[in-house]
């Protein structure tokens, strides 16, 4: 499964895994997603119409989730040094780009709730901000890691952009 898809993380907490990496790039309407590049990678995304895309400059912080959606992260491009390295990886149909928030719903589950979440964000530190206080927002809704760490770090994330602590 390609990494940072639902369907590849959801195989790894499947297999027992409890621990994972995940990249988080914001797009251009503020939207936090998961992809571990800056930038569409040809290797690794096709278009709308299932062709491999070729264009490598591509920034995500330049598009918005509505124009990344319409790109597929199904498989890994034949030929290229990720096929080579990942020579037994299973390809996910129509698999999407997902935002942060559909991950979280997947760790709300249940059968997912105790999964420790290494989450880098890779963006500036405005848009990094944005995307804790989200995944904060959602987590503590969730009552998902109330009480952690996680909950310290957000106290002093919103103290150093100048947000109200509670």
């Amino acid at each position: 499964m390609v990494e940072n898809s639902i369907s590849g993380l959801k195989y790894a907490f499947d297999l027992g895994i409890r621990a994972v990496e995940f990249d988080v790039v914001i797009s251009k309407d503020n939207i936090p997603i998961l992809f571990h590049d800056y930038r569409l990678n040809p290797d690794l995304v096709k278009d709308s119409s299932g062709n491999w895309i070729t264009d490598k400059k591509m920034k995500l912080r330049d598009l918005t989730y509505e124009e990344i959606s319409k790109y597929t992260i199904e498989s890994v491009k034949p030929d290229t040094k990720y096929a080579k390295r990942f020579k037994n990886q299973q390809s996910a149909k129509g698999e999407k780009i997902p935002k942060l928030t559909d991950f979280f719903k997947l760790v709300t589950k249940d059968k997912y709730k105790d999964a420790f979440l290494n989450l880098e964000i890779k963006s500036t530190f405005l848009s990094m901000i944005s995307a804790a206080l989200l995944g904060l927002a959602i987590i503590t809704v969730s009552g998902h890691v109330q009480g952690s760490a996680l909950h310290d770090a957000a106290h002093d994330v919103r103290h150093t952009a100048g947000f109200p602590c509670h």
